[in-house]
């Protein structure tokens, strides 16, 4: 086997990478693991910095992301999760997909390593500081797949990019604008705005409900942008993941709901997993070679369905045509009923490495893409006109490419989850913002703010939503949404159109830490704490611009809970102007908690603060 790298640059800040790999032998060859470029290759090194306390890797992967520092990084693994029953299993993360990014803080600069293609192959890059005894290294390749060869063959691998510069964030910007513009992908104009019966019914979800919900809908949501009713795991027969026949709940059929919701200016939305098949579906007996096998050729299970009646689950072997014709089948009927949206679930499945034993070994399943985007394209084919939600499967645009990509953990119902788990969860979406309105829409995953959460964690997630600028997915009960949380769901339509820019994913953002109430009732002066540095993606920031006027959107998060029994903490943020683009004798007028007030920037002071209690940082000023 020969590989081949044709370099190529544009004489300032990128080279890209083209590989190309050629059998010259007289068997057929299989593809394993690949490495492109690596220090590990040879008795060398790599150095990202002169100090590694200083450098920051930006890591991501479909619905996982994070900003750590370059001595962290490959001993903490990203295995976010919030505990919802219906997640896959995942691997744990200690390298980067597609994309990453190194900050040395010290120097400012950052070195980022992008991937331009995904078409059969999961790039990924692979890095770490160097630490006693263990040498510094950086690897770029990806799991061939075990694709087959031919004698002679010669076939181009996915092309990357290289670029350098001061800012990160640009650079992923840049990035971004050059995989848009590589493979042109059709991109809704407005981010679409949704109504989701999972959070609010859960397998309880009925016709009625779904029309219900509509009714209510109509009157509140409509104008200001909701335009599909989605109903969720809950309409299938027996509740299993790819059966398309309604359930008793729907007796009626998905054609007289659609038909129903039509009435009402709404399109209709359904969940399902197209590429995952349990053991009592009929396939798995009739079929059994459409499915991946195991070493014994038998159907491989990938894992246990949550729900009753539980059992194995397996994945379709997209490289068969019998699987092939059987996806288009059901996907053409949901068509014909009236779905014109999808959202397509745990369809990462295709990639995983237990994906290997397939009917046809020259197409690339588990370890990379390729069956995954022949799936994704013939569901695009069969159902022309709907939006398309990608959960899980290929993100970066090409063939059978999803316009509308799912871009963090679930976020769950309000109430439930850890303050650790929030988080990592946003700091996730904050890595992905650079995406919206290049790959696709982004949606980070459902907008709660009913209860049983407090008011706050309602402002908090409806914040996050609006300033993403994606796709908005509401998921409350809206027959019994109070007021107060009516409020600040409407706030967040339609939505904006535009991403925030996390201006402290890299660099960092300063705050001192709270003092005790009883304290800051003495006389006397309080101690000054030294500042501590806020988790990255903690800050967001959003210019925005109208015919009339024009102003700058700031959000402030912080997920610390106290108990019912504790003081609030107070939080504090300083944030230099320099890193909203603004100049330190700029005078501006503030908004917060609906209360103008006057920033006069004082005379000599670099950073002008702010100081918000912690009841207030979810909201934007």
């Amino acid at each position: 086997m020969i590989l081949t790298l044709e370099f190529e640059g544009d004489g300032e800040s990128v080279a890209w990478i083209q590989p190309v790999l050629h059998n010259g032998s007289e068997k057929e060859a299989t593809l394993n693991h690949v490495v492109l470029l690596g220090s590990r290759l040879s008795s060398g090194e790599v150095s990202f910095g002169a100090d590694p306390a200083s450098v920051r890797v930006l890591e991501q992967g479909n619905y996982w992301g994070r900003v750590v520092p370059i001595t962290r990084q490959a001993k903490e693994s990203s295995s976010q999760t919030n505990l919802e029953p219906n997640e896959a299993p995942s691997q744990q993360k200690v390298a980067s997909d597609l994309v990453c990014t190194v900050y040395d803080r010290n120097a400012r600069m950052a070195f980022l390593t992008g991937y331009e293609s995904s078409e059969r192959w999961l790039g990924r890059i692979e890095l770490a500081a160097q630490e006693a005894e263990e040498k510094g290294y950086w690897e770029l390749g990806f799991d061939g797949g075990d694709l087959l060869i031919n004698p002679g063959e010669t076939i181009s691998l996915e092309r990357v990019s290289l670029s350098a510069g001061p800012e990160p964030w640009s650079l992923l910007e840049r990035y971004g604008d050059r995989v848009r513009n590589r493979h042109q992908p059709s991109i809704p104009d407005v981010p679409p705005v949704s109504w989701c019966s999972w959070y609010p019914y859960r397998l309880g979800v009925t016709d009625e409900r779904l029309l219900e919900t509509a009714r209510i809908a109509a009157e509140r949501l409509k104008p200001l942008g909701l335009s599909i009713i989605e109903v969720d795991l809950g309409w299938q027969k027996d509740q299993l993941p790819s059966t398309f026949e309604e359930n008793d709940q729907f007796p009626q059929g998905l054609a007289r709901v659609a038909e129903e919701l039509e009435k009402s200016g709404f399109k209709l939305g359904v969940w399902t997993a197209p590429f995952t098949i349990s053991e009592f579906d009929p396939i798995y007996k009739e079929h059994p070679e459409w499915l991946i096998a195991d070493e014994k050729g038998e159907p491989a299970a990938y894992w246990t369905w949550f729900w009753a009646p539980h059992g194995k689950v397996f994945i379709l072997d997209l490289t068969h045509p019998g699987a092939q014709e059987w996806l288009r089948t059901q996907m053409t009927s949901l068509y014909q009923r009236g779905v014109r949206y999808l959202k397509s679930d745990f369809i990462g499945c295709e990639s995983d490495a237990l994906a290997r034993r397939r009917y046809n070994p020259r197409i690339v399943a588990g370890g990379g893409t390729e069956a995954g985007r022949i799936g994704a394209r013939i569901i695009r084919e069969s159902l022309p006109d709907a939006l398309l939600l990608n959960c899980g499967g290929p993100e970066m645009p090409g063939s059978g490419h999803w316009p509308l990509l799912y871009s963090c953990g679930d976020t769950g119902n309000t109430g439930f989850l850890t303050s650790k788990f929030q988080q990592e969860n946003y700091q996730a979406l904050a890595c992905h913002l650079f995406k919206n309105h290049r790959w696709g829409i982004i949606q980070p995953s459902c907008l709660c703010v009913g209860l049983p959460g407090s008011i706050e964690e309602a402002r908090l997630r409806a914040t996050i939503a609006f300033m993403a600028g994606g796709q908005i997915d509401i998921s409350d009960t809206l027959t019994s949404l109070p007021e107060e949380r009516w409020e600040i769901l409407t706030a967040t339509l339609p939505p904006l159109g535009i991403s925030a820019r996390p201006i402290d994913l890299f660099d960092p953002v300063y705050g001192k830490p709270g003092y005790a109430y009883s304290a800051a009732c003495q006389e006397k002066g309080l101690p000054e704490p030294p500042p501590e540095e806020h988790p990255p993606g903690s800050v967001w920031h959003l210019h925005v611009k109208a015919d009339w006027d024009e102003w700058d959107l700031v959000s402030l998060f912080t997920f610390k809970k106290e108990k019912a029994d504790e003081n609030p903490e107070i939080r504090n943020f300083m944030v230099p102007f320099s890193m909203l683009g603004l100049q330190e004798s700029e005078r501006l007028w503030g908004m917060t908690s609906g209360i103008a007030r006057r920033w006069a920037q004082s005379q000599g002071n670099a950073e002008t603060r702010v100081t918000i209690p912690i009841r207030q940082l979810s909201r934007t000023c």
